[in-house]
């Protein structure tokens, strides 16, 4: 049986196997099942874009541990090379795509396609996306506004975003991207899709959830006045644990948030009345 909502997460940099979000399902839906609100009628995937860089970063690393030159601290060493080098392979502007670009992308509408298979027509779709995955999916969707890809990336409303009535982004970091750019020419992607059914229209809302302490998340609404204009909510969290709650460790505390999964399931509760 197909379903009626679908949910798709994409992650940040580095190599981290869906651990994070794969709990965060978890407690999500134990959350959703609470609220009486059926998990069985939401499909949800992992956009897995990481394979474009992996395979490089992998063999780099070993090259190092294999050679005579002494490293200390060879973890975090390896955490560090994943996780700039994703970000330094990736980096492109939107309608100018490097291969990197193009293959993270077509990565994405691989496992945006498979969602789709398993929905409904027309069904809503919750986006989810942290860290780096914030600026990936914003450049995927503003090349399929603009019509700067494969064809058959935009062969349904659904894979166009027509369909899309939530955005939820943690620790964003398309600011640090944008000054490579024209500052003032910079624009968010046009949200709510036009062709958003009028059922879904009121629930819409784009979620740009930050930590104060996280030096790598941003509001966005500072970036320019088109920003400021558009219908993001930028929200100051605090997420992480004792010891990350006030650093740099909060990055990575986002799909950990109990107030993340209270957000997020609110949003759900929102479309279940409308699809139930």
């Amino acid at each position: 049986m197909k379903k009626k909502i679908g949910l798709f997460l994409i992650h940040g940099a580095g190599d981290e196997r869906f651990r994070a979000q794969d709990k965060f399902i978890q407690k999500l839906f134990k959350k959703l099942e609470k609220l009486k609100i059926d998990s069985g009628l939401i499909a949800w995937r992992n956009a897995n874009w990481y394979a474009p860089t992996q395979n490089e970063q992998v063999d780099l690393y070993n090259r190092f541990l294999s050679s005579h030159y002494p490293v200390k601290a060879k973890k975090l060493r390896q955490f560090v090379l994943y996780l700039i080098s994703d970000m330094v392979a990736y980096v492109s502007e939107p309608n100018k795509p490097s291969k990197k670009y193009a293959e993270t992308h077509a990565l994405i509408h691989r496992d945006l396609a498979l969602l789709k298979d398993e929905l409904e027509e027309n069904a809503p779709l919750i986006l989810m996306a942290s860290s780096l995955g914030t600026t990936i999916i914003s450049n995927y969707i503003q090349d399929i506004q603009n019509k700067v890809c494969p064809e058959i990336w935009c062969k349904s409303p659904f894979e166009r975003f027509e369909t899309l009535t939530n955005i939820i982004m943690l620790g964003n970091n398309i600011p640090i991207y944008a000054p490579a750019y024209n500052l003032d020419q910079l624009t968010p992607f046009l949200f709510p899709n036009e062709k958003l059914s009028e059922t879904f229209k009121p629930v819409a809302s784009w979620l740009n959830i930050y930590d104060k302490n996280d030096p790598l998340g941003f509001p966005l609404k500072p970036i320019n006045v088109s920003f400021e204009a558009s219908v993001i909510k930028d929200i100051e969290m605090n997420v992480g644990g004792l010891l990350t709650s006030w650093n740099i460790g909060s990055h990575m505390g986002y799909w950990k948030s109990k107030k993340v999964i209270e957000q997020v399931s609110g949003i759900i509760r929102n479309i279940y009345k409308l699809v139930k």
